[in-house]
């Protein structure tokens, strides 16, 4: 166990989940529960009378304590079975199926392949999209910036801030053409490709910078792009 000064204490389970908790109170308004017991017993006792032994009762509830968060721990594992039970078409890769724990701590647990998903925010959108993107200001950033929502015909570009998604209507990015690929460059410009042109935006960094544009002709068409920071 770890107590860290901002308050939490971190226990690390063996074979149990690692908790991180809070501290509510340090409990100097509680009054201590103290209890003795004594018993005086030989190997006939303990064989033969279970009742005369002393049992220790672990507390069901935390004392002072709240838990904030909790990370599995698959530990210790006593068997392990991979084998595709779901049976579903759109997934055929096989489970993981184990039996984790001992005692009250034991757990039959599921494993899947794929990433799990975080919903942050909910909004209908005005059209049916097929392509998601997401982009960075800077490719220093930790975080994106942008959420590039594209359908058949249109794009819809979304400013993240904060957890918060909202409309961004003066992004300079092309939003009556579906967007194949956008990227973010290592001068802090972008790159937006359509089906009919690829975009080069920079004026957000310098008022005297201008957007380029390369339009296809000859009736050529994009259908699909890819690019690195240069």
């Amino acid at each position: 166990m770890n107590v860290l000064e901002s308050g939490f204490l971190f226990a690390a389970g063996d074979c149990s989940n690692h908790t991180m908790f809070s501290f509510t109170s340090l409990g100097e308004d509680e009054e201590p529960i103290i209890s003795n017991s004594t018993m005086d017993f030989d190997e006939d006792t303990v064989a033969n009378d279970h009742k005369e032994l002393i049992k220790f009762c672990p507390r069901t509830e935390y004392q002072n304590l709240e838990v904030t968060d909790s990370m599995q721990n698959l530990a210790c594992i006593n068997d392990l079975v991979v084998k595709d039970l779901i049976k579903d078409s759109m997934n055929t890769d096989p489970q993981i199926y184990l039996t984790c724990g001992k005692a009250n701590h034991g757990t039959l647990r599921q494993l899947t392949h794929g990433l799990t998903v975080l919903e942050m925010a909910t909004s209908p959108m005005p059209m049916t999209p097929t392509t998601v993107m997401t982009l960075k200001a800077d490719l220093k950033d930790q975080f994106d910036k942008y959420l590039i929502v594209s359908s058949a015909d249109a794009s819809l570009i979304l400013g993240i801030n904060e957890g918060k998604i909202s409309s961004i209507g003066d992004s300079k990015f092309a939003i009556a053409e579906t967007t194949i690929h956008v990227s973010t460059m290592h001068d802090g410009s972008f790159v937006q490709v359509t089906p009919t042109r690829v975009i080069h935006i920079r004026d957000h960094l310098d008022k005297k910078a201008k957007n380029s544009e390369w339009n296809c002709d000859g009736g050529r068409y994009i259908f699909s792009a890819c690019s690195n920071s240069r």
